[in-house]
C-alpha cells in the first residue's frame, strides 16, 4: 500500500520533546484535577442538600400527572 502524502508541513506533524513532555504532564494532571473538581462538587451538593435547597426524588416519590388525570 502506498503511504498517503500529508499536506501539512513536517514541523506540525512530528513529535518534539516539548510535545511529548506536555502530553505526559497532561496525562498525569488531568485525572487529579478532575478528582479535585468532583470532590468540590460533591461537597457543594451535600451542603445544599443539608440546607434543604434541593430535593432528591426517587422512583415512586415523583408527583407526575398520569394520562388518566387529564
Amino acid at each position: 500500500m502506498a503511504k498517503k502524502k500529508s499536506k501539512l508541513p513536517k514541523s506540525l506533524t512530528s513529535v518534539t520533546p516539548l510535545s511529548k513532555y506536555l502530553a505526559m504532564a497532561l496525562f498525569i494532571l488531568i485525572p487529579f484535577i478532575a478528582f479535585k473538581f468532583g470532590v468540590e462538587f460533591q461537597q457543594l451538593r451535600d451542603s445544599l442538600e443539608t440546607r434543604g435547597a434541593c430535593e432528591i426524588f426517587q422512583g415512586s416519590n415523583l408527583d407526575t400527572p398520569s394520562m388518566l388525570e387529564f
